[in-house]
């Protein structure tokens, strides 16, 4: 028997976390899309994770289906495989999941398989930008790709954007233009007097630090979970960093972020949140609660009259723009936005700044 098969690879989107979290229902879902799909169904098993998330794969006559799903993202990831070269039955398939999950926005790939395997390239490094498009970039050569103990690392070279860190696929920053990332995060703390301690979050490339190092006398404190991270940025990034990481004045903490705020009362003067607005990539939280928790340690960790900035998103990213802007204001006052481009982005991103609330 010849080998051939279609397979269809979809991330769907904002989808109900009731039945992303209900096996049952997710089985009762499958089962009923495989038959109306004019497929035919050998076996059905489901899994929950502790404390969210489920796996259910179906065996097929003509192959596989598996959904895992993400409910405190409200997103699920479907794949879809038979053994022919019909895409129909798989395509019907996959619209049944796409409506029974109410998903309200999906990504996905055909992949001819068997003797064929298209749809792959090796040398490109695709990153998920605002809704609705992608960025692909080239890779000249790659550096280095890296499973830590927290994430996927890669660093490559790339002939217009120079050296490149991605984490979990996403572009951290690119030699390039890293200064205008750096000089956006650090421009409100110059309407300080003085910084005494500045704290980090994130920013494990080392690009903040050096800069603020290279400004003032403060004292800065770096948190940052991974710290294999920290060493390939110095060892293969050593452009962003400069000499920061070698600076007495510069120091490093290897811990959650969200632990250490619960740690210390108010204490800096200046904290530069680096880190994700998408909690879902590491959190069981859903995003709401997690900015909403957040922000309330930023404001407890800040002495008064201190300034938060911090980067938020891709200003296409018009969901989390708007929960940033109802959260913060519970919480600090004169909350500015800045838009600014960012060549490597390829998109414009967003930064917040604040003060305490009086």
């Amino acid at each position: 028997m010849k080998p051939t098969g279609i397979q269809i690879a979809g991330e769907f989107k904002g989808c109900s976390s009731d039945i992303l979290n209900c096996p049952e229902t997710l089985e009762q879902l499958i089962n009923k899309a495989i038959t109306d799909s004019g497929m035919m169904m050998v076996n059905i098993i489901s899994h929950r994770f502790d404390p969210v998330g489920i796996t259910v794969a179906a065996i097929l006559s003509e192959s596989h289906v598996v959904v895992h799903t993400y409910p405190e993202a409200e997103h699920a990831s479907v794949d879809i495989y038979t053994c022919s070269f019909n895409p129909e039955p798989p395509r019907r398939l996959f619209e049944y999941l796409k409506r029974g999950l109410q998903a309200r926005r999906i990504k996905h790939l055909e992949i001819l398989r068997g003797d064929i395997l298209d749809n792959k390239k090796t040398n490109l490094i695709t990153t998920t930008a605002g809704n609705g498009f992608e960025i692909r970039y080239e890779i000249e050569r790659m550096i280095l790709s890296q499973k830590t103990d927290f994430q996927q690392m890669d660093i490559i070279d790339n002939a217009v954007f120079g050296r490149m860190l991605f984490l979990d696929n996403d572009l951290q920053i690119a030699d390039s233009d890293a200064y205008i990332y750096n000089e956006a995060m650090i421009a409100p703390s110059r309407l300080l007097d003085k910084i005494n301690r500045s704290l980090i979050l994130g920013g494990g490339d080392g690009g903040i630090a050096n800069q603020l190092l290279k400004e003032s006398g403060t004292e800065i404190t770096l948190i940052d979970i991974d710290p294999q991270v920290i060493q390939a940025c110095k060892t293969h990034i050593p452009k962003v960093a400069g000499n920061a990481f070698e600076n007495k004045r510069l120091k490093v903490i290897n811990s959650d972020a969200e632990k250490f705020l619960q740690s210390v009362e108010k204490k800096y003067n200046a904290i530069f949140y680096d880190l994700s607005m998408h909690p879902e990539i590491f959190s069981v939280k859903n995003k709401k609660t997690y900015l909403t928790d957040l922000f309330r340690s930023l404001e407890k960790t800040l002495k008064s009259n201190g300034i938060l900035s911090m980067q938020c998103c891709s200003a296409f990213d018009s969901e989390t723009l708007e929960m940033i802007n109802k959260i913060i204001p519970q919480f600090f006052q004169n909350v500015n936005y800045k838009e600014i481009f960012i060549p490597s982005f390829c998109e414009p991103w967003v930064f917040a700044s604040a003060r305490v609330n009086s």
